[in-house]
This record gives C-alpha cells, sequence and structure tokens, in this order.
C-alpha cells in the first residue's frame, strides 16, 4: 500500500500542535522568511485549530512565498486554507493572488459583512512536480493585505490524476462531492477516511433535487493500493450513492475557467440498476455495473459556457436507475516550467 507523504503548515503558529482529528500540523519557521504572525478570533471547530493563526504581508512586499520540500517526478496535491475570523489586521475589502511553481491559481476576495469573515475557505490544486521543491506564492492584486491561515501538501500515488502528469496540467478544484450521504449529516470525508486527504464534500439536496440517497446493504470492494489511471476514491464516499432515474444537472462555473477535467464515480448498488448512460456535454457513455467494483469515468474539454452539463440516466437495457456515488470538478490550465527567480518580487 501506498502511504501518503503529508506536510501541514499552521501559517503564524508559534509552536507544533496537534488537532482535533489527530493531524499534527508544524509552524512555518524554515518554509517562509516574510511577512507578520497574528492571532483569529473566530472560534475553530475540531479539525480546525490551526485556521487560528495566520501569516500576514503588509508593507510593500509585492510577492511572498513559502518553498517546500518535494520529491521531482511525484504528483501533488495543494490546499489552503483562509480564515478572516475578523482579525483587526486585516482591513476590508481585499483582494490577493496565489501561484504555485509561477503558476497563476486564483484570486482570493473579501468584503466588509461577507458571510465568509467567519467561514474557513479551503482550496485545493494538483499536479506534477518536476522540481525538488515547490513554490507557493501569495502576490498583492486591487487592494488589501494578503494573508494565509494553513498550507498542506500531500503526495499522491502513482498513477492518480493521470492528466496532471501526461498533459502538464494544474488541475484547481471546482468542486469534490460526496453524492450519497444525507447533507442534514454534514459529513465531511476526509483523512483518515481518505488515505490522501482530499476533502470530499456533502452533496447539497436543493443542488441535486433529483434521486434519492441510499446506503450499500451490500459489502463492496474499493481498491486502496495504486492502479494506473485510478484515483482511489475512499470506502466511506462509495458506500454510499445518489440513486434515480434522470440524474442530470449543470454545474456554474468559474468565469476564468477555459478548459475543465470531470471525474464521476459509480459503484453498484442494492436494488439498483448494472447498466446507465452517463455523459458529459452530450457524448454519451454505457456504464456496465456487471460487480461490485467501481467504474471511473473522466472527461477533458475546453469550454466556453458558463455552465457545463452532466447527464447520467437510466438504460433501456434494463429500465432501472443511474447511480453515481462521488464526482470531481476541475479546472485545467496547461503548466508553465519556468522557474521563479528572486527578481519576480520580494521574498
Amino acid at each position: 500500500m501506498f502511504f501518503a507523504v503529508f506536510l501541514s503548515i499552521d501559517s503564524g503558529a508559534k509552536q507544533n500542535v496537534t488537532d482535533g482529528i489527530g493531524m499534527e500540523w508544524v509552524t512555518d519557521e524554515g518554509y517562509i522568511s516574510t511577512g507578520s504572525t497574528l492571532k483569529v478570533p473566530a472560534l475553530p471547530n475540531p479539525g480546525q485549530e490551526a485556521l487560528t493563526t495566520a501569516r500576514y504581508f503588509p508593507g510593500d512586499w509585492s510577492k511572498s512565498c513559502y518553498v517546500l520540500p518535494a520529491v521531482g517526478g511525484k504528483t501533488y496535491l495543494v490546499r489552503v486554507g483562509i480564515l478572516h475570523g475578523e482579525a483587526p489586521e486585516l482591513p476590508l475589502p481585499v483582494e490577493f493572488n496565489f501561484t504555485i511553481n509561477s503558476n497563476y491559481w486564483f484570486t482570493f476576495s473579501l468584503i466588509v459583512g461577507d458571510r465568509g469573515l467567519l467561514y474557513p475557505f479551503l482550496k485545493e490544486a494538483i499536479f506534477y512536480n518536476q522540481r525538488d521543491h515547490i513554490d507557493v506564492c501569495v502576490t498583492r492584486a486591487a487592494q488589501g493585505i494578503p494573508w494565509i491561515s494553513t498550507l498542506e501538501l500531500r503526495q499522491m500515488p502513482e498513477g492518480t490524476y493521470s492528466i496532471a502528469k501526461s498533459e502538464n496540467m494544474l488541475m484547481y478544484a471546482l468542486y469534490r462531492y460526496n453524492m450519497g450521504i444525507k447533507v442534514e449529516n454534514e459529513v465531511v470525508v476526509r483523512w483518515p477516511d481518505d488515505l490522501y486527504d482530499r476533502v470530499w464534500y456533502p452533496a447539497d439536496l436543493a443542488e441535486f433535487p433529483k434521486g434519492e440517497r441510499v446506503s450499500n446493504s451490500t459489502e463492496i470492494f474499493v481498491l486502496t493500493d495504486p492502479l494506473p489511471g485510478y484515483n482511489l476514491p475512499p470506502y466511506a464516499v462509495m458506500k454510499d450513492a445518489l440513486v434515480g432515474p434522470d440524474l442530470t444537472f449543470d454545474w456554474p462555473l468559474w468565469k476564468e475557467t477555459e478548459a475543465v477535467h470531470i471525474v464521476t464515480y459509480h459503484q453498484r448498488m442494492t436494488n439498483a440498476s448494472e447498466h446507465f448512460l452517463v455523459g458529459f456535454e452530450k457524448s454519451m457513455t454505457v456504464v456496465n455495473l456487471t460487480d461490485y467494483h467501481a467504474i471511473q469515468l473522466m472527461w477533458s474539454q475546453n469550454i466556453s459556457a458558463p455552465t457545463v452539463n452532466i447527464t447520467i440516466v437510466g438504460s433501456a437495457l434494463d429500465n432501472g436507475d443511474a447511480v453515481l456515488n462521488a464526482m470531481e470538478v476541475y479546472g485545467i490550465s496547461e503548466i508553465d516550467s519556468t522557474f521563479t527567480f528572486d527578481g519576480d518580487g520580494k521574498w
């Protein structure tokens, strides 16, 4: 079995800590040399203790970078956590950017009165690293003082998220949903249930009104060892599903999204159909769940519309229901392998 390599940085912290779910966090000493530290007034939920501190970057710093140790030729997941928490050191409105190895990742913004003031914002990216380190940088944008609460690095198993390597793509997560969990349970699946610490959010019934949430009454088989091209979704996600004759829906996209990569996961469920159709932008595929092994489907495509359509419907072969256990939607952009140089900004 592959054992993921974790680095969890509690930005601005004075000492290493272990949070409420058993994750070990280290201070950012040695990973960055700029900025000041602050304490966030907001009280954390279990597992969010690391978000109560932050490193912020006042003054005239145009760019500040964390330099993380890494192995060339490996695929990594990078996750940034941002919590304002009504910290007086962080005036609003604010807007700033994040880059990975000099490649644009995303822009964060917040205004006075925004409900996001008291809620953590988590953003993930997956990419194939070719260097012995990874630069995650914060750069100033239109206004305000940038900051960062947490920074996490996870080495992924060989063969997972293969487009990152084969197409040299930066995959920035737009959605990752556990479709079968009842949203009133408010269960977010991550480590230790996901060995690679991806964050799977429960699908909101308001966003997915079609279908019924069901749990499998039959033991299912879920791969835990790497298999080329397979992303290893965890058992905690695959044991439940959204089931119905028509699970078609549209996803809103970021305005800057020019291309998407979509992954859907399907596991045969008790009393559900063995056959159904799955399609992305009208390109249909017949799914055949003849045993209890999961099936993963993937699409990548340039996109110009503000939404993307995914069709999941029952098949005329047995007039049964379609099944959707989980799905991931990524924006993708080609990586520029140009290195970051000291002249790019103050570090």
